[in-house]
């Protein structure tokens, strides 16, 4: 079993507020990203990190402050990226339950706490829409790629989990394409560098709004269960 890593909360707020001004020094309006709630992420037994592509949304923000004060009331404007990254959170933070054993965010409200002990980042700081463009979102990594780098260092994440963006990551993690292995039946890859496991998944909002239920439940046991072994240190 992987050992929980011990971080320091002041050290980390103060490394992210620098990182946040770096941002703000290439971006004027820039969207904010990062750990969420630092003192939950210190707490939290796996360090997880989510990549995403960009903020649907007309101008920047703090995203760490919106998530981590969200609630059901204005579900209909997140569920379909955020329900994924709940569950699948939720689900690795507590014994690695799986589908059929999980409750839905409707029925227990309190799942959404978990994206307070989380690290979600995007590509592109910058407003963008609900479909993404691979060339555009390419030249926000270059934009932003030291900034990004930053904030994988600082989270030191045990799982990083990408919406179709780790391609965009592999060349400065030092993974070659040779490493990233299938999980059989799903369009899943995934690296186990032994101290960090990545996944490499469709976007979130697929997940939800393109799968059937049976389908949903046996993608995100797929996920859930690839991280478990790597945790137990499984073959």
């Amino acid at each position: 079993m992987k050992t929980t890593k011990n971080f320091d909360p002041v050290l980390l707020n103060k490394e992210q507020s620098r990182i946040d001004k770096e941002l703000s020094a290439i971006y004027e309006d820039p969207t904010y990203d990062g750990i969420i709630d630092v003192n939950a992420y210190c707490k939290a037994p796996i360090k997880i990190l989510w990549v995403l592509k960009e903020v649907n949304d007309e101008g920047g923000y703090n995203q760490r402050d919106a998530l981590s004060k969200i609630s059901l009331e204005k579900r209909k404007g997140w569920w379909q990226t955020l329900d994924p990254i709940i569950y699948v959170s939720y689900a690795i933070l507590n014994n690695f339950i799986t589908w059929n054993d999980q409750s839905y965010i409707t029925d227990k409200p309190e799942m959404i706490n978990v994206l307070k002990q989380i690290a979600f980042i995007n590509i592109k700081k910058e407003a963008g829409g609900s479909v993404s463009d691979d060339k555009i979102l390419s030249e926000a990594y270059k934009k932003y790629r030291n900034i990004i780098l930053s904030q994988i260092k600082l989270s030191n994440p045990d799982v990083i989990i990408g919406g179709n963006t780790l391609h965009h990551l592999w060349s400065d993690l030092g993974i070659d394409n040779k490493l990233i292995k299938p999980i059989e039946g799903f369009d899943i890859g995934y690296v186990d560098t032994g101290d960090t496991i990545f996944i490499n998944t469709y976007h979130p909002a697929y997940f939800m709004t393109k799968m059937s239920e049976k389908d949903r439940g046996e993608y995100f046991d797929a996920i859930v269960q690839t991280v478990k072994k790597w945790y137990f240190n499984e073959k």
